[in-house]
């Protein structure tokens, strides 16, 4: 793992889940349809896992960003970042797979942690 990528583990640990849900949130059905539909690469996981140590609320609020952001997503999370925006870690997460995967992907993505989140 890369000290950007550690970084944003670590700095997940603000969260209020357990590692635990990491693996669960890795396994639930629809990340695994996510994974593979958009071909997210393995070693990009630690990005999702990451996400499932952050707060329910940043899902929801970020709920229509990404769709809105489009094709100007990754300049869009840097803005975020450098107006210290609520759920800073985040949007750095996000920010990393933004520089991979489209906006459709992060929205997709965005979304099913909203579904995990809700017990779906």
């Amino acid at each position: 793992m890369n000290d950007v990528s550690k970084n944003l583990v670590e700095g997940a640990s603000l969260a209020v889940r357990s590692s635990e849900d990491e693996n669960q949130a890795l396994e639930h059905p629809a990340m695994q349809e996510l994974i593979e539909f958009r071909k997210v690469h393995a070693s990009d996981w630690h990005l999702i896992k990451a996400l499932s140590h952050c707060s329910k609320e940043a899902f929801l609020d970020y709920h229509n960003f990404f769709h809105f952001a489009g094709e100007n997503l990754t300049a869009r999370l840097q803005e975020e970042i450098d107006r210290d925006a609520p759920y800073r870690e985040f949007v750095k997460i996000f920010l990393s797979l933004s520089q991979k995967y489209d906006c459709y992907a992060c929205n997709h993505i965005n979304r099913v942690f909203e579904r995990i989140n809700r017990g779906e």
